[in-house]
């Protein structure tokens, strides 16, 4: 998700850039904008690959959790209303 925000300043600042083209002037704002973007994605993409690398040398496997979802007849006990 935060991935796509930071696509979405990308695509942003490339309507800012360009449109200020077409008036003849470079619009900082919009080659800023475009700057903001790509290195948020960078960082997005870079935080996925450290995670990765980390899962990946210590073993972990998220596939093998335990599923709590499936478990059968558990009594949850009394609510705060005592039923």
């Amino acid at each position: 998700m935060v991935f796509t925000l930071g696509l979405f300043f990308f695509i942003w600042g490339l309507i800012e850039f360009l449109w200020g083209l077409k008036d003849g002037k470079v619009d900082e704002n919009g080659k800023n904008h475009m700057v903001y973007g790509l290195v948020g994605m960078l960082i997005m993409v870079s935080v996925y690959g450290i995670i990765s690398l980390i899962m990946n040398t210590f073993g972990i496997d998220l596939s093998t959790a335990t599923d709590v979802s499936r478990v059968q007849n558990v009594n949850p006990g009394i609510n705060f209303f005592g039923r």
